[in-house]
């Protein structure tokens, strides 16, 4: 330790990252934009870092732009005070279609359409035409991704034969200039139909690792902002800080990845893999009583929350351990009010028993008729609204003591 410290902590050294760390903080002050298109471009290979600081770039207002054959350079650019995505992090690119397509835009400018597109990038070949499809490179044209999903291999075949016949010198004298002067090609109503939007979000993040023009959370922002935790939060945490091995977690996501596989002692299946929020992704591990139990909400693309105990060790990812899972519901602008009255007060604990039987995303108001005090019930014991909930507490309180209210 002493031997390290004299080199670690020395003037010189320690002089050297001040000046370093305040001329990148300034840099980040000053030009945000330039900033974190360059730190972006330092890790282009690695996805889980590449979505990270796209996401940070969306929490602080600044733009990213989707990658376009026509705008896109091979590394992340800054445009018009916005960063616009780059050709080398769509995934099944290649490098030589990449430089095929910057030259080809040098030497005869914009691709007109989407055939001028496949006429002019002779390496291009029908997998890497689907992976930029499907990162909705083609988007400026006006023409949907599942009116060229369907006609891009067409389109090459015939981009192919034409090739061929120049090569073979089959062309006629008004053949010379009609590729420069002949117009766009009318499309009609078959080319604007599109895909449903969940599809169209699920390619982009299939190609770019990232969900660009929005995201399968996004209608349920306003309860994963009401959780303490999310998933980048339990991802970074250091054991020692606010979060340490064994602290108590409940995050709210889609099951991006599962995988089961039997325990070595027989007893069962275990399941892990990683959920995603808004904010990133952390590994998740259940137990096979877990499984068993909620065997039907680990499916990729399952919109759930998870509530257990967080696993923290040197040599392991973060990992939620599972304890408990229920749907993610988007919040209900209603609320369950429940009146108590001297008679029914003793009854309150069967009450809240029961409230816990029906997890879900409606509040509860405790009212009491005798002190005539409202209170809201805590977070644990909102509610999926069901008509079996209703008889049952209908049953203990009375009718007239359980009415469903509007939110304010």
């Amino acid at each position: 330790m002493m031997d390290f410290a004299s080199y670690a902590f020395n003037k010189a050294h320690a002089a050297c990252y001040a000046v370093v760390a305040y001329r990148t903080a300034l840099l980040k002050c000053l030009y945000p934009v330039e900033f974190m298109t360059a730190l972006i471009n330092s890790f282009i290979t690695v996805q889980d870092t590449v979505a990270s600081y796209i996401g940070y770039c969306k929490q602080h207002g600044i733009k990213l732009l989707p990658p376009d054959v026509n705008a896109s350079s091979a590394r992340f650019s800054v445009e018009n005070g916005s960063i616009r995505f780059g050709l080398a992090a769509i995934k099944n690119v290649g490098e030589g279609v990449i430089n095929e397509v910057l030259e080809q835009r040098r030497l005869g400018g914009d691709f007109r359409d989407f055939s001028d597109f496949v006429k002019r990038a002779n390496s291009i070949n029908k997998r890497t035409l689907e992976w930029l499809i499907k990162a909705g490179c083609f988007d400026s044209f006006g023409v949907s991704r599942k009116y060229l999903m369907a006609h891009y291999e067409q389109e090459l075949a015939s981009a192919g034969a034409e090739r061929k016949r120049i090569e073979l010198g089959q062309f006629s004298l008004f053949d010379f200039n009609e590729a420069a002067s002949s117009p766009a090609p009318v499309l009609g109503a078959e080319a604007a139909d599109e895909f449903p939007n969940s599809e169209l979000l699920a390619m982009e993040h299939e190609a770019l690792g990232v969900y660009i023009s929005g995201h399968p959370l996004m209608e349920y922002e306003r309860e994963l902002s009401e959780m303490k935790f999310n998933c980048k939060m339990l991802n970074e945490a250091e054991d020692g800080g606010k979060i340490r091995d064994g602290t108590a977690v409940r995050i709210g996501g889609l099951i991006a990845s599962v995988k089961t596989r039997p325990v070595k002692n027989g007893s069962g299946t275990m399941a892990m893999g990683i959920i995603e929020d808004m904010s990133g992704t952390v590994e998740y591990l259940a137990f096979p009583t877990v499984y068993q139990k909620y065997a039907r909400y680990f499916l990729k693309d399952k919109r759930v929350i998870l509530t257990g105990r967080m696993s923290m060790r040197e040599d392991k990812p973060n990992t939620v351990m599972v304890d408990d899972v229920t749907p993610l519901i988007k919040a209900d602008t209603r609320r369950l009010a429940l009146n108590f009255t001297a008679e029914t007060e003793p009854l309150k604990k069967r009450v809240i028993e029961t409230l816990r039987r029906f997890p879900g995303n409606m509040e509860v108001v405790f009212a009491n008729s005798v002190t005539r005090k409202q209170e809201l019930a805590p977070k644990e014991l909102s509610v999926h609204s069901s008509e079996e909930l209703l008889v049952e507490l209908r049953g203990l309180l009375g009718g007239e003591n359980v009415k469903m209210i509007v939110r304010k």
